[in-house]
């Protein structure tokens, strides 16, 4: 299912606002979600099936007289949502099993933050960033049982974010979460409302300025009291990053108060042996120090 309307000029071949249940059986999950961001202006749109691509409307799903229900094969009025003063985007959710729609206007925050039993529930809380302020966020971060996803660093102001109707799925106010202990890259979709864990078994230092050059790393180690991964390592004057899992899919360049994925390679300006941590956290807030011995 796809929206056509006013947010892509009601062209009815466009596939960029997709409505999707996460590829699940529809009898097991029939909400299907989309996020539209928001224009300044109210909207109105057609939800168009697969199989009306292309000219064919009459298969769109459009508004029922009754309010919350939609009607099939172009039968009703232009579904519409109504401008909401600071929204910058709209969740749309349709229950295809009994007919039902509703929107959220939502206006997400630069960062979320996790807390659970990995981090003494939230002491302190641990960052994920949403760089094009779109909902989606990534961090990096130890997790050991149970946790839960919160819009305060410090607080449990509302809302917060637990275990969804099924796996990978978020809802708000509800159950905590839980995972395996171990280290985690960590990436939430308020707008789509699902979360995503990727193990991190590994995170080493590569580069000319270590031993093995870019083909193999030095290991490090993560301490859950300080929150880091440390080494202590013989540096040449060179240059280094920080990767995860022998592989370039999670790396960290940059400077030392400011690392990034897939950032510039480190310059180490001095031979010596050194003392590293590295705070992996997330972009904007991911740092290390490096402390010569």
């Amino acid at each position: 299912y796809y929206i056509t309307g006013t947010p892509n000029s009601w062209n009815n071949s466009d596939t960029s606002l997709e409505l999707t249940n996460g590829g699940g059986d529809v009898y097991e999950n029939p909400v299907f979600k989309v996020l539209i961001p928001a224009t300044g202006s109210d909207i109105s749109f057609k939800v168009t099936p697969k199989s009306g691509l292309g000219g064919d409307w009459s298969k769109c799903l459009t508004a029922s007289d009754t309010e919350g229900k939609f009607a099939t094969n172009n039968a009703g009025a232009d579904l519409k949502i109504p401008h909401v003063e600071g929204a910058k985007f709209y969740r749309v959710e349709f229950n295809m099993l009994d007919q039902t729609w509703k929107y959220d206007a939502l206006n997400f925050n630069t960062y979320i933050w996790q807390a659970g039993n990995g981090n003494g529930w939230g002491s302190p809380a641990s960052p994920l960033y949403s760089p094009a302020g779109d909902g989606k966020y990534t961090g990096f971060m130890y997790l050991d049982g149970e946790f839960k996803f919160r819009s305060g660093e410090d607080n449990w102001n509302a809302p917060d974010w637990g275990k969804g109707a099924s796996e990978g799925t978020l809802a708000e106010q509800a159950g905590n979460l839980s995972a395996d202990a171990g280290y985690y890259k960590v990436e939430v979709d308020l707008g789509a409302l699902t979360y995503k864990l990727t193990p991190i078994t590994t995170i080493g230092i590569v580069g000319p300025a270590q031993a093995g050059g870019w083909d193999a790393d030095t290991d490090m180690t993560y301490n859950k009291e300080t929150g880091a991964w440390e080494a202590t390592v013989e540096l040449a004057a060179d240059e280094m990053k920080f990767r995860a899992n022998d592989g370039w899919d999670i790396n960290w360049g940059g400077t030392e108060n400011n690392l990034t994925q897939g950032g510039n390679n480190i310059k180490v300006a001095t031979a010596g042996k050194y003392f590293i941590q590295l705070f992996a956290y997330c972009d904007s807030k991911a740092t290390f120090k490096m402390t010569k011995q």
